[in-house]
């Protein structure tokens, strides 16, 4: 996609729906491979949201077999644009074992992907303004992350009450479900004790393939 396109789109989706009313996009993770493009159509305000190694594959891994395979996909779909990223990602093919243990090495790929992307995209940053936001603040502390990103996006924060009142008790990934803390606590031990050894594993094998 040309950056004239990618910068077309920000325009449209920059337009609000009533005077006043400040716009908000989250894209997935799928358009990751468009940042250049858009840290260079703005200017604007954007929030890049990490978390650690570990916690990424826990993350995924709490999803179950579908979200595996979504990060596998991705993975592959993101390192199109950089020969590092290919390689990393036939390393995690080329790993030994079994279908399970290359997707938790292409999750972790995924995690090296981004990570990088987003620090190329700080650098690049310009007279758009970003902030770097650590996401297990979401589960010890959603209302001071909320907070950070608020003030980033300069979104008023009498609409903060209300914003974390409505999505701290939805799954992100599923709106029309609950979510709880204990509910995600009990889904990463129930992948644990199914696949706790591989993740170690996994994690092991990123750290000699893919680095600290």
């Amino acid at each position: 996609m040309s950056d004239r396109l990618v910068q077309h789109i920000c325009l449209l989706l920059h337009r609000p729906w009533c005077p006043g009313e400040i716009m908000v996009v989250k894209p997935s993770n799928w358009a990751n491979n468009l940042l250049p493009s858009i840290m260079s159509a703005g200017p604007l305000k954007a929030i890049f949201l990490t978390m650690t190694r570990p916690a990424f594959l826990q993350a995924v891994c709490r999803g179950g077999s579908d979200r595996l395979a979504f990060a596998a996909r991705a993975a592959v779909h993101l390192s199109s644009r950089g020969t590092r990223d290919a390689s990393q990602v036939s390393g995690a093919l080329a790993r030994k074992g079994e279908d399970l243990d290359r997707l938790l090495a292409l999750t972790l790929v995924l995690h090296a992907i981004q990570q990088r992307a987003f620090e190329k995209a700080m650098k690049q940053s310009g007279q758009n303004e970003v902030r770097l936001l650590h996401g297990e603040g979401l589960r010890t502390d959603p209302r001071h992350l909320a907070r950070q990103a608020m003030q980033t996006l300069a979104v008023p924060q009498p609409m903060l009450a209300d914003t974390v009142a409505h999505w701290s008790g939805r799954n992100a990934k599923a709106p029309d479900q609950a979510y709880s803390v204990q509910d995600e606590r009990y889904a990463d031990g129930r992948a644990a004790t199914a696949i706790g050894d591989r993740m170690e594993a996994a994690l092991q094998w990123a750290n000699e393939a893919l680095g600290n």
